[in-house]
């Protein structure tokens, strides 16, 4: 069981963004020879695929909390001793931290009146609450790893090592 953890831990975010990403290219390949080969057009492939695109932001942007990697100018917290290095870290972990707890409660009430509406996207016939699911699982997952990332880090300061490894240190 602990194996099953571990490897969801590891590989959920890649998994799924290589699933998405697939899909968009896949779909958008589709569409342009069904569009030039064929002169048609399949209805749902463009807002399916803007729909997968924005699964994918979200996923990728938990991928990038979770390893640290996300954009960042670091001259000044890397000339700082190492304890204000990690209070810096645990800062930038905790305002994060708000931001995704804000946007998720800002987003039930939109996601629960898609659902009880019974919204559907325009192309094609599936609920729009799969759409818009993105924006909670994304920001719920971005605070999970922020938090994991955040142990590692005090784990780090504890052991005496980096407290930001090189992003080829990570895998």
């Amino acid at each position: 069981m602990f194996r099953i953890i571990k490897a969801i831990d590891t590989y959920l975010e890649d998994t799924l963004s290589v699933i998405l990403y697939t899909y968009v290219v896949v779909i958008i390949f589709a569409e342009v020879v069904a569009r030039y080969l064929l002169d048609k057009s399949i209805l749902w492939s463009n807002e399916t695929a803007i729909f997968a695109f924005i699964w994918l932001s979200y996923l990728s942007m938990a991928n990038l909390a979770k390893n640290r990697s996300h954009l960042a100018v670091t001259f000044l917290r890397d000339s700082l001793p190492r304890s204000l290095q990690l209070l810096l870290l645990l800062v930038s972990d905790l305002l994060l931290l708000i931001l995704a707890s804000v946007v998720v409660v800002c987003i039930r009430q939109p996601f629960a009146d898609a659902i009880d509406f019974e919204q559907k996207m325009v192309g094609v016939d599936l609920p729009f609450w799969m759409a818009l699911a993105a924006v909670p699982v994304g920001w719920s997952l971005v605070a999970l790893r922020t938090l994991q990332r955040a142990w590692i880090a005090i784990c780090d300061f504890r052991a005496g090592r980096d407290l930001t490894p090189a992003i080829t240190d990570l895998t």
